[in-house]
Formats: C-alpha cells, structure tokens, sequence
C-alpha cells in the first residue's frame, strides 16, 4: 500500500507490481484500472499456501486476470486449463511468449 501512494505521490504513469506468491488473494489486487496482467512462470513452490498440483496453483495464480484485459503468461503456462478457462471467462486475450533458450535457464 505504501508503495502504491509513493507511485501515486511521484506521478508514474507505469510501475509494475510483483504479487506476493499468488494471485487470488493477492494484495495487488487493490489496483482498480491495471493495463495488463502477467503470470511468469507455474512451478512448485508454495505449495503449502497454493495448492498441491499445477493445476491448482495455476488456478490461484490466475486470480490475476481480470475482465476484458490482456494476460501474459510466459512459456511454462502454456496449455494451462485454470488459467485458459478464466481468461476466457472474463474475455482476457491471453499472449502467450514462446520458449527461448534463454528460458532453459530457469532458477530452481
């Protein structure tokens, strides 16, 4: 919240917003006008707080998404149902970016 007033106080136009680790309930979810949302990466972490599959911490994850806005999701979210079906519930395009090598360098 604090860093929300001191973007609003510096008169950005942008800031990108990290979620804490998911989406549904995260905290970011206060921005009321968002450009976008982005979904990075699915993995198994938080597992205790997300859920014990992909699917479900895909489907908390998709919390982000919100109506008539672009997702991005990045290579690891693709072909994810949770996060197809809500996008597609709440007319999102989704933009998915294709695998790159520079991908197969993904901290474990």
């Amino acid at each position: 919240m604090i860093a929300l007033l001191e973007f609003e106080r510096l008169g950005c136009d942008y800031a990108v917003l990290e979620c804490g680790i998911g989406g549904h309930l995260d905290a970011t979810n206060i921005v009321d006008e968002p450009v976008c949302s982005i979904i990075t990466s699915l993995g198994f972490d938080h597992t205790d707080v997300l859920g014990d599959s992909l699917d479900e911490i895909a489907s908390e994850k998709s919390g982000v998404i919100k109506r008539n806005l672009p997702c991005i999701v990045g290579p690891t979210c693709r072909g994810s149902m949770p996060i197809l079906e809500r996008a597609t519930a709440l007319n999102s395009s989704l933009i998915q970016i294709p695998y790159q090598q520079s991908h197969l360098l993904i901290n474990n």
